[in-house]
């Protein structure tokens, strides 16, 4: 969803495309607002001196972060789905539950 001028220099500040896109409609499922997620996706804030100081990311840089907050929402719901199967089949032995399968393959 970002955008920087020339899409072959990744150095341009990025923006996001639209508010009112997949981030918006994410961002109101998730129960947050979706101009702090696009604020922390488009910038980082460094402290010098005692001194907040906000940066721009490039679009590389957004997009990375884009996709690692899409990998942590993914697996959050896996974790979350994992969790509600073992509840709801209370299995007695910890060698059979799912919590023990080797995720890596749905989570990469």
């Amino acid at each position: 969803e970002e955008e920087g001028g020339d899409s072959s220099n990744n150095e341009h500040i990025s923006k996001i495309a639209s508010a009112d896109g997949s981030l918006g409609i994410a961002c109101q499922l998730l129960g947050l607002d979706s101009q702090e997620v696009a604020n922390a996706i488009l910038s980082k804030q460094i402290i010098v001196g005692g001194k907040v100081i906000t940066k721009p990311q490039s679009v590389a840089q957004a997009r990375d972060k884009r996709d690692a907050f899409a990998k942590l929402c993914y697996a959050s719901l896996f974790q979350w789905l994992v969790d509600r199967i073992n509840d709801t089949i209370s299995l007695e032995t910890s060698s059979s539950n799912l919590k023990d399968a080797n995720i890596r393959g749905f989570i990469g």
